[in-house]
């Protein structure tokens, strides 16, 4: 195809956090990524690899979970009543769901 440009494949040999470090790696590993709304189920089996120092759109139809994918990447998808995530999202090679990650959330409300 003409204007497209194929990235070329990372060396085995390099290790996984100087791949990231490099930009050569993904900086974000989506895998198996399930999310749900009480019974309905949002997201189904999503993986994905997003690149470091790469500009990545989410684009498709209303109501395919292009929100929700987000929501689960920020860990504000938990915080809706009833809603829920499973899988692994991976951030520097660290999931962001284990139990030892904790999260914060800051108010939206400014103190004066």
């Amino acid at each position: 195809m003409i204007g497209v440009q194929v990235p070329r494949e990372t060396p085995a040999t390099t290790p996984p956090a100087a791949q990231m470090e490099s930009g050569l790696g993904p900086r974000v590993v989506v895998r198996d990524l399930n999310a749900w709304y009480g019974t309905h189920q949002a997201i189904a089996g999503m993986s994905l690899d997003i690149a470091a120092k790469h500009v990545t759109a989410i684009i498709g139809p209303s109501g395919c979970g292009k929100s929700t994918f987000i929501r689960c990447l920020n860990r504000m998808h938990e915080v809706t009543p009833g809603a829920r995530a499973q899988g692994s999202v991976e951030l520097d090679g660290v999931n962001i769901y284990a139990p030892a990650v904790a999260w914060c959330f800051k108010s939206r409300t400014r103190s004066r």
